[in-house]
Protein backbone atom coordinates (compact mmCIF):
# COMPACT_ATOMS: atom_id res chain seq x y z
CA UNK A 1 0.00 0.00 0.00
CA UNK A 2 1.42 2.92 -1.42
CA UNK A 3 2.18 5.96 1.33
CA UNK A 4 -0.83 8.22 0.17
CA UNK A 5 -3.26 5.66 -0.29
CA UNK A 6 -2.50 4.98 3.29
CA UNK A 7 -3.05 8.41 4.74
CA UNK A 8 -6.13 8.53 2.72
CA UNK A 9 -7.52 5.82 4.58
CA UNK A 10 -6.04 7.21 8.03
CA UNK A 11 -7.96 10.32 7.25
CA UNK A 12 -10.86 8.24 6.25
CA UNK A 13 -10.94 6.41 9.72
CA UNK A 14 -10.64 9.41 11.39
CA UNK A 15 -13.84 11.03 9.78
CA UNK A 16 -15.60 8.24 10.02
CA UNK A 17 -14.76 7.81 14.61
CA UNK A 18 -15.46 11.49 14.65
CA UNK A 19 -18.52 10.97 13.06
CA UNK A 20 -19.34 8.03 15.17
CA UNK A 21 -18.61 10.07 18.21
CA UNK A 22 -20.91 13.11 17.39
CA UNK A 23 -23.67 10.44 16.82
CA UNK A 24 -23.17 9.25 20.40
CA UNK A 25 -23.40 12.65 21.83
CA UNK A 26 -26.88 13.82 20.08
CA UNK A 27 -29.63 12.78 22.27
CA UNK A 28 -32.96 14.37 22.93
CA UNK A 29 -33.56 17.42 25.08
CA UNK A 30 -34.52 16.66 28.78
CA UNK A 31 -38.27 17.08 29.72
CA UNK A 32 -38.83 20.70 30.03
CA UNK A 33 -39.37 22.09 33.00
CA UNK A 34 -42.81 23.52 32.31
CA UNK A 35 -43.85 20.19 31.92
CA UNK A 36 -42.52 18.61 34.37
CA UNK A 37 -44.21 21.00 36.53
CA UNK A 38 -47.85 20.78 34.92
CA UNK A 39 -47.47 17.22 34.95
CA UNK A 40 -46.60 17.22 38.33
CA UNK A 41 -50.16 19.56 39.32
CA UNK A 42 -51.72 16.92 37.79
CA UNK A 43 -50.85 14.04 39.63
CA UNK A 44 -51.05 16.36 42.57
CA UNK A 45 -54.52 16.44 41.88
CA UNK A 46 -55.08 13.07 41.41
CA UNK A 47 -53.85 12.45 45.06
CA UNK A 48 -56.95 14.52 46.51
CA UNK A 49 -59.57 12.60 44.95
CA UNK A 50 -59.95 10.04 46.90
CA UNK A 51 -60.15 12.09 50.03
CA UNK A 52 -62.48 14.21 48.57
CA UNK A 53 -64.92 11.11 47.76
CA UNK A 54 -64.73 9.43 50.46
CA UNK A 55 -65.61 12.94 53.04
CA UNK A 56 -68.39 13.29 50.95
CA UNK A 57 -70.08 9.89 51.02
CA UNK A 58 -68.94 10.13 55.11
CA UNK A 59 -71.13 12.81 55.29
CA UNK A 60 -74.13 11.61 54.27
CA UNK A 61 -73.77 8.31 55.99
CA UNK A 62 -73.30 10.70 58.89
CA UNK A 63 -76.66 12.29 58.23
CA UNK A 64 -78.50 9.19 58.11
CA UNK A 65 -77.27 7.71 61.19
CA UNK A 66 -78.23 10.90 63.06
CA UNK A 67 -81.62 10.76 61.44
CA UNK A 68 -82.26 6.90 62.49
CA UNK A 69 -80.67 7.77 65.78
CA UNK A 70 -83.16 11.09 66.58
CA UNK A 71 -85.91 8.91 64.51
CA UNK A 72 -86.03 6.26 67.51
CA UNK A 73 -85.78 9.19 70.12
CA UNK A 74 -88.89 11.21 68.23
CA UNK A 75 -90.37 7.62 67.13
CA UNK A 76 -90.56 8.82 63.35
CA UNK A 77 -93.25 6.71 61.67
CA UNK A 78 -92.06 5.87 57.91
CA UNK A 79 -94.00 8.49 56.37
CA UNK A 80 -91.98 10.63 58.00
CA UNK A 81 -88.75 9.15 57.20
CA UNK A 82 -90.25 9.61 53.42
CA UNK A 83 -90.68 12.70 53.84
CA UNK A 84 -87.12 13.89 55.67
CA UNK A 85 -85.82 11.80 52.87
CA UNK A 86 -87.56 13.76 50.05
CA UNK A 87 -86.51 16.90 51.72
CA UNK A 88 -83.36 16.60 53.15
CA UNK A 89 -81.91 14.23 49.71
CA UNK A 90 -80.47 11.34 52.04
CA UNK A 91 -81.67 8.69 50.38
CA UNK A 92 -79.35 6.21 49.88
CA UNK A 93 -79.39 5.37 46.18
CA UNK A 94 -78.09 8.51 45.39
CA UNK A 95 -75.20 7.87 47.75
CA UNK A 96 -75.03 4.19 46.26
CA UNK A 97 -74.32 6.07 43.27
CA UNK A 98 -71.93 8.46 44.44
CA UNK A 99 -70.15 5.44 45.83
CA UNK A 100 -70.12 3.51 42.82
CA UNK A 101 -68.87 6.29 40.10
CA UNK A 102 -66.42 7.68 42.73
CA UNK A 103 -65.10 4.60 43.27
CA UNK A 104 -64.38 4.43 39.33
CA UNK A 105 -62.77 7.68 39.06
CA UNK A 106 -60.27 7.28 42.60
CA UNK A 107 -59.52 4.03 40.78
CA UNK A 108 -58.68 6.12 37.40
CA UNK A 109 -57.34 8.97 38.74
CA UNK A 110 -55.09 6.78 41.21
CA UNK A 111 -54.01 4.61 38.70
CA UNK A 112 -52.94 7.71 36.22
CA UNK A 113 -51.15 9.67 39.18
CA UNK A 114 -48.89 6.47 39.61
CA UNK A 115 -47.73 6.56 35.88
CA UNK A 116 -46.93 10.20 35.94
CA UNK A 117 -44.79 9.81 39.16
CA UNK A 118 -43.43 6.66 38.30
CA UNK A 119 -42.25 8.30 34.75
CA UNK A 120 -40.99 11.52 36.25
CA UNK A 121 -38.88 9.47 39.05
CA UNK A 122 -37.64 7.87 36.02
CA UNK A 123 -36.64 10.15 34.02
CA UNK A 124 -35.19 12.11 37.46
CA UNK A 125 -32.90 8.90 37.93
CA UNK A 126 -31.34 8.94 34.26
CA UNK A 127 -28.90 11.00 34.96
CA UNK A 128 -24.86 11.61 35.01
CA UNK A 129 -22.94 11.49 38.30
CA UNK A 130 -20.89 15.08 38.82
CA UNK A 131 -23.36 17.84 38.02
CA UNK A 132 -22.44 17.48 34.15
CA UNK A 133 -25.91 18.62 33.61
CA UNK A 134 -25.93 14.73 31.28
CA UNK A 135 -29.76 13.81 32.29
CA UNK A 136 -33.53 13.51 31.53
CA UNK A 137 -35.03 16.19 33.28
CA UNK A 138 -34.58 19.28 33.64
CA UNK A 139 -34.57 21.98 36.81
CA UNK A 140 -37.14 24.45 37.01
CA UNK A 141 -34.39 26.80 35.67
CA UNK A 142 -33.89 24.73 32.82
CA UNK A 143 -29.95 25.51 33.37
CA UNK A 144 -29.37 21.50 34.83
CA UNK A 145 -31.16 18.13 35.01
CA UNK A 146 -32.86 16.59 37.98
CA UNK A 147 -30.16 14.43 39.48
CA UNK A 148 -32.52 11.47 41.26
CA UNK A 149 -35.90 10.67 42.41
CA UNK A 150 -35.51 11.86 45.76
CA UNK A 151 -35.49 15.32 44.74
CA UNK A 152 -38.69 15.16 43.57
CA UNK A 153 -41.52 15.84 45.99
CA UNK A 154 -43.96 17.01 44.38
CA UNK A 155 -45.70 14.88 42.18
CA UNK A 156 -48.39 12.88 43.76
CA UNK A 157 -45.67 10.68 46.19
CA UNK A 158 -47.70 11.90 49.21
CA UNK A 159 -50.91 10.57 49.34
CA UNK A 160 -53.38 12.46 51.08
CA UNK A 161 -55.21 10.74 54.27
CA UNK A 162 -58.99 10.13 53.34
CA UNK A 163 -60.06 11.61 56.53
CA UNK A 164 -58.75 15.31 54.77
CA UNK A 165 -61.96 17.54 54.28
CA UNK A 166 -61.50 18.79 51.10
CA UNK A 167 -63.43 19.69 47.73
CA UNK A 168 -63.24 18.11 44.62
CA UNK A 169 -60.45 19.72 42.35
CA UNK A 170 -60.95 20.95 39.10
CA UNK A 171 -57.78 23.13 38.06
CA UNK A 172 -55.85 20.62 36.30
CA UNK A 173 -58.49 18.19 35.25
CA UNK A 174 -61.56 20.21 33.97
CA UNK A 175 -64.50 19.79 31.91
CA UNK A 176 -62.74 19.87 28.93
CA UNK A 177 -59.35 18.07 29.68
CA UNK A 178 -55.79 18.79 31.17
CA UNK A 179 -55.13 22.49 29.63
CA UNK A 180 -51.38 22.60 30.80
CA UNK A 181 -50.71 19.39 28.61
CA UNK A 182 -50.61 20.61 25.45
CA UNK A 183 -48.15 19.70 22.28
CA UNK A 184 -46.07 22.66 22.97
CA UNK A 185 -42.63 21.52 24.40
CA UNK A 186 -41.10 24.93 25.76
CA UNK A 187 -38.30 26.82 26.24
CA UNK A 188 -37.02 26.12 29.87
CA UNK A 189 -34.84 22.90 29.70
CA UNK A 190 -31.56 21.50 29.07
CA UNK A 191 -30.27 21.02 25.23
CA UNK A 192 -30.43 17.64 23.54
CA UNK A 193 -26.00 18.42 23.16
CA UNK A 194 -25.62 18.46 27.28
CA UNK A 195 -28.06 16.58 28.49
CA UNK A 196 -27.88 13.34 25.89
CA UNK A 197 -30.77 12.28 27.14
CA UNK A 198 -31.11 9.23 24.56
CA UNK A 199 -33.80 8.03 26.94
CA UNK A 200 -36.42 10.43 25.44
CA UNK A 201 -35.08 9.82 21.57
CA UNK A 202 -35.88 7.18 19.09
CA UNK A 203 -32.52 7.74 17.19
CA UNK A 204 -29.89 5.59 16.31
CA UNK A 205 -28.35 5.97 19.80
CA UNK A 206 -31.67 5.71 21.95
CA UNK A 207 -30.76 3.29 24.78
CA UNK A 208 -29.86 -0.46 22.34
CA UNK A 209 -26.71 0.05 21.16
CA UNK A 210 -26.46 1.32 17.52
CA UNK A 211 -30.29 -0.10 16.64
CA UNK A 212 -33.23 2.26 15.82
CA UNK A 213 -36.05 1.90 18.78
CA UNK A 214 -38.61 -0.09 16.73
CA UNK A 215 -42.97 1.12 16.67
CA UNK A 216 -43.78 4.21 18.31
CA UNK A 217 -42.80 4.28 22.06
CA UNK A 218 -43.81 7.07 24.19
CA UNK A 219 -43.59 7.75 28.16
CA UNK A 220 -46.40 8.98 30.72
CA UNK A 221 -48.96 7.00 29.23
CA UNK A 222 -48.21 8.25 25.95
CA UNK A 223 -48.01 12.06 26.66
CA UNK A 224 -44.56 12.22 25.18
CA UNK A 225 -44.11 10.35 21.83
CA UNK A 226 -40.65 9.50 20.30
CA UNK A 227 -41.51 9.69 16.92
CA UNK A 228 -39.37 7.92 14.11
CA UNK A 229 -36.61 10.08 12.32
CA UNK A 230 -35.78 12.23 14.56
CA UNK A 231 -33.64 12.83 17.90
CA UNK A 232 -36.44 15.01 19.84
CA UNK A 233 -39.75 14.03 21.32
CA UNK A 234 -42.71 15.55 20.70
CA UNK A 235 -46.14 15.77 22.92
CA UNK A 236 -50.05 14.47 23.11
CA UNK A 237 -52.12 17.43 23.16
CA UNK A 238 -54.23 16.27 25.58
CA UNK A 239 -56.03 19.82 26.36
CA UNK A 240 -59.16 18.03 24.73
CA UNK A 241 -60.44 14.93 25.94
CA UNK A 242 -64.34 15.22 25.41
CA UNK A 243 -66.11 12.25 23.40
CA UNK A 244 -63.14 9.76 23.67
CA UNK A 245 -60.87 12.02 21.47
CA UNK A 246 -57.84 10.41 23.04
CA UNK A 247 -59.18 7.12 23.86
CA UNK A 248 -56.02 5.39 21.29
CA UNK A 249 -53.46 8.21 21.74
CA UNK A 250 -53.47 8.48 26.15
CA UNK A 251 -56.16 5.75 27.38
CA UNK A 252 -55.17 6.44 31.23
CA UNK A 253 -55.44 10.52 30.52
CA UNK A 254 -58.58 9.63 28.77
CA UNK A 255 -59.92 7.01 31.54
CA UNK A 256 -59.86 9.70 34.19
CA UNK A 257 -61.41 12.14 32.18
CA UNK A 258 -64.05 10.01 32.09
CA UNK A 259 -64.84 8.53 35.72
CA UNK A 260 -64.06 12.11 36.23
CA UNK A 261 -67.18 12.93 34.44
CA UNK A 262 -69.44 10.34 35.43
CA UNK A 263 -69.19 10.59 38.95
CA UNK A 264 -72.17 12.30 40.49
CA UNK A 265 -72.35 13.17 44.12
CA UNK A 266 -75.45 13.53 45.98
CA UNK A 267 -76.82 16.53 46.36
CA UNK A 268 -77.26 17.02 50.40
CA UNK A 269 -79.22 20.13 52.52
CA UNK A 270 -78.81 20.70 55.98
CA UNK A 271 -81.43 19.45 57.85
CA UNK A 272 -82.91 18.81 61.42
CA UNK A 273 -85.59 16.22 62.11
CA UNK A 274 -87.46 18.24 64.44
CA UNK A 275 -88.08 20.44 62.03
CA UNK A 276 -89.83 18.47 60.13
CA UNK A 277 -93.52 20.09 59.45
CA UNK A 278 -96.91 18.74 57.75
CA UNK A 279 -95.74 20.49 54.43
CA UNK A 280 -92.45 18.15 53.93
CA UNK A 281 -95.14 15.20 54.29
CA UNK A 282 -97.74 17.01 51.65
CA UNK A 283 -94.61 18.08 49.08
CA UNK A 284 -93.11 14.53 49.27
CA UNK A 285 -95.14 11.57 46.83
CA UNK A 286 -93.02 8.96 48.33
CA UNK A 287 -94.77 10.09 52.00
CA UNK A 288 -97.83 10.68 50.56
CA UNK A 289 -97.69 7.31 48.73
CA UNK A 290 -96.89 5.65 52.62
CA UNK A 291 -99.74 7.54 54.32
CA UNK A 292 -102.10 6.56 51.68
CA UNK A 293 -101.33 2.75 52.58
CA UNK A 294 -101.59 3.31 55.99
CA UNK A 295 -104.98 4.72 55.55
CA UNK A 296 -105.57 1.62 53.23
CA UNK A 297 -104.24 -0.75 55.37
CA UNK A 298 -101.49 -1.61 52.79
CA UNK A 299 -104.32 -2.50 49.83
CA UNK A 300 -104.66 -1.28 46.20
CA UNK A 301 -102.53 0.63 43.83
CA UNK A 302 -101.68 4.13 44.32
CA UNK A 303 -102.15 6.84 41.67
CA UNK A 304 -100.68 10.04 43.04
CA UNK A 305 -101.99 12.15 40.21
CA UNK A 306 -105.46 11.09 41.02
CA UNK A 307 -105.26 10.73 45.00
CA UNK A 308 -102.66 12.82 45.80
CA UNK A 309 -104.19 16.06 46.50
CA UNK A 310 -106.70 14.03 48.97
CA UNK A 311 -103.74 12.48 50.89
CA UNK A 312 -102.47 15.96 51.20
CA UNK A 313 -105.66 17.10 52.98
CA UNK A 314 -106.13 13.76 54.65
CA UNK A 315 -102.33 14.09 56.51
CA UNK A 316 -102.89 17.67 57.22
CA UNK A 317 -106.07 17.10 59.01
CA UNK A 318 -104.91 13.77 60.57
CA UNK A 319 -101.60 15.34 62.31
CA UNK A 320 -103.47 18.57 62.96
CA UNK A 321 -105.47 16.43 65.09
CA UNK A 322 -102.91 14.51 66.65
CA UNK A 323 -101.03 17.97 67.61
CA UNK A 324 -104.38 19.32 69.42
CA UNK A 325 -104.91 16.03 70.95
CA UNK A 326 -101.68 16.17 72.92
CA UNK A 327 -101.93 19.85 73.09
CA UNK A 328 -105.44 19.06 75.65
CA UNK A 329 -104.09 15.73 76.77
Amino acid sequence: MSTKHLIRTLLAAVAILAKLQKGEATGSNALPALKHTHLCAVAEEMATVAPAVAMHATQILNKKAERLRTGRRALLTTTLEAAYNSKCKTFLDNLRTEVTTGAAEVDAAAYLAGRIGDAIEFLADIHQKGGSNAGCLSTADGRKVVEGRNVVNNCGKERKATTTATTMPATELTSEGFPNLNRAVGTNKVVHGTALCHMLSKSGKSGINDQAVDGSPTIVDCYVKLPAGGSDFTLEDLTDLRSNKKQTQAPHFTAAFNAKANYKQAATMPCDASAMTIDDIKTSAEARELFWRLLRNGTGKYDDSAAGEQVKKRSKRCFNHHRASRKHG
